[in-house]
């Protein structure tokens, strides 16, 4: 049986996600953008508690979402 990787890095589904918004509580109702999805991860919130969204960032590899398209990478 093949070993998975966590995140699987030949993910395309990855590779083009972005994040579309962080909170503690219930995901807000958001409009996607055209010719994406929306697939929401439930994540302990201990790691999320205190984390700043640059640092989500750097541990997720993903770019925030920008309003009417494109991608947001913080330094």
């Amino acid at each position: 049986m093949e070993k998975k990787q966590i995140p699987n890095l030949n993910s395309k589904l990855l590779s083009n996600a972005v994040v579309a918004s962080v909170g503690m509580g219930l995901p807000p109702v958001i409009n996607t953008p055209d010719n994406m999805a929306a697939i929401v991860l439930f994540v302990p919130i201990e790691e999320l508690h205190g984390k700043s969204a640059p640092k989500i960032q750097d541990d997720l590899g993903l770019p925030w979402h920008v309003e009417g398209g494109g991608k947001y990478w913080f330094k």
